[in-house]
């Protein structure tokens, strides 16, 4: 069995490595490689490998010779990969900051000045690639073994220069993560003039009044939507830093120019804009229930070519209508044969809901509820539909020396019961089954009651269905 101190970690790998070009071109050197792993992350340009050895001498010589080599002008990073130093290398135990450093400085250079204090098992300097060739971001981190050699470190490089440049050094801390809207500097903005700024470079000066930019790009997009003819453009642009774009962004959303309002904002991932905008939709649904709750009703059971103003004329009979809607498919337009009546007041709507009982609507009973949010819809639909008491089980004779569970007691809803109500008297009228499910199927929760508790909807109601059998 292969020892752990044989396994060698390599990090920091270019992404087109493969196993082969492992053994032949990078290790081919060395002899006695029993196994190489490699391990890709998708959406990352980098892959790390893990490298097991016939022997530690040999593992040993790779460490000591190949670290810090570079591949496509980047540095790879080997190190052990035994349980304990896999364990340290996971801490920020014994992990040194070092900032401040010149950009000549490499990896392998800060490994060999900081190695005098004691076992250095990694060694780092973040690098950003500009224009092809990758440049050191000024900083790095050094991580030892044994954490009183880091605090030696610490205390008697703290006056120290690297190439005449006075470097900082301090105990690595690990940072909370910050949140995407604490560290945006890509924004999108829409709705502009587009005959104002046709391209990147007529609408660039507006966003660099808040700040550097990076990057900035148009794009026309010509959305599928009925009796939309112009194109609609709109930008993303990336600013330097976060402040600059949060100022962009807080600054330009709702400016109006040329009679248009801009849209601007950060960017957002597809999940991120999804749970946005259900958190919108949810929030916009809440304030408009709050607002018209017990005045806007819920309508269905008309035909599909009825139009808004017919439902709004028939409502109109119960008291002024402040909007009425039959909802739409929005790619055919063709009615999905329901919609929303508000009144200007809750006795209108409680008008509606008792006179709706009687009253034909191009020759059909309308079913006519307030509208009600998601959770109580399902409650009252559970409690209409509520499952009869189960029957008792037969227990074989075997085992009637067990005790018997009690039968637990139904919970009878208010619902319920007025349901239970009008379900008996319909079967006292002579009602079969199957006409007693239509008839309550087709009245709401809102109106079954009207009809049990109000002795005038309920004549009226009885009256109705008497002569329409």
């Amino acid at each position: 069995m292969t020892s752990p101190k044989n396994e060698l970690y390599f990090g920091d790998l270019p992404i087109s490595v493969n196993e082969e070009f492992m053994r032949t071109t990078l290790l081919g050197e060395y002899s006695g490689i029993s196994s190489v792993v490699l391990k890709k992350k998708s959406n990352r340009d980098k892959c790390f490998a893990f490298v097991n050895f016939d022997s530690q001498e040999v593992a040993n010589r790779v460490l000591q010779e190949m670290n810090y080599t570079k591949l496509d002008g980047f540095p790879i990073r080997i190190s052990r990969s035994d349980p304990e130093t896999r364990t340290i290398l996971r801490s920020i135990v014994g992990n040194l900051f070092v900032k401040g450093l010149d950009e000549s400085i490499e990896a392998s250079q800060l490994h060999e000045a900081f190695s005098n204090f004691g076992d250095v098992i990694s060694c780092k300097i973040p690098m950003s690639n500009k224009n092809g060739i990758w440049v050191s971001n000024g900083y790095g981190f050094v991580q030892f073994r044994n954490p009183d050699d880091a605090k030696r470190a610490l205390r008697d490089l703290q006056d120290a220069s690297i190439n005449d440049k006075k470097i900082m050094i301090q105990e690595c801390v690990k940072m909370p993560k910050k949140s995407s809207e604490e560290t945006y500097t890509n924004i999108y903005a829409k709705d502009f003039d587009p005959q104002k700024y046709p391209n990147e470079e007529a609408i660039r000066p507006i966003f660099e009044e808040y700040g550097n930019i990076t990057s900035i790009k148009m794009m026309q997009s010509k959305p599928d939507i009925l009796g939309f003819s112009q194109p609609l453009p709109f930008v993303y642009c990336n600013f330097q830093n976060h402040d600059s774009a949060k100022n962009a962004a807080e600054n330009l959303n709702g400016k109006v120019e040329e009679g248009k309002m801009w849209s601007c904002g950060r960017m957002m991932s597809k999940y991120e804009r999804q749970q946005y905008l259900i958190r919108e939709g949810a929030k916009v649904a809440n304030d408009n229930y709050e607002r018209t709750k017990g005045r806007n009703l819920y309508i269905r059971n008309f035909d599909e070519n009825v139009e808004d103003e017919q439902l709004k004329e028939f409502f109109s009979q119960f008291g002024e209508v402040e909007s009425a809607i039959i909802m739409r498919d929005r790619e055919t337009k063709a009615s999905k044969k329901f919609g929303f009546v508000c009144f200007t007041t809750k006795e209108s709507a409680e008008r509606a809901i008792a006179g709706t009982t009687e009253i034909e609507f191009q020759g059909k009973l309308l079913y006519v509820n307030l509208i009600q949010r998601k959770i109580d819809r399902m409650n009252n639909n559970n409690a209409n539909h509520a499952a009869k008491p189960r029957s008792t089980p037969k227990i074989n004779e075997t085992f009637d020396q067990l005790p018997k569970k009690a039968q637990e007691s139904q919970v009878v809803t208010p619902l319920a019961q007025e349901n239970d109500i009008l379900r008996k008297e319909l079967e006292t009228k002579g009602f079969d089954e199957k006409r007693i499910r239509d008839l309550l199927k087709n009245i709401s929760y809102d109106q079954i009651k009207r009809i049990v508790n109000d002795p005038n909807t309920h004549a009226r109601y009885m009256a109705y269905i008497m002569n329409h059998q």
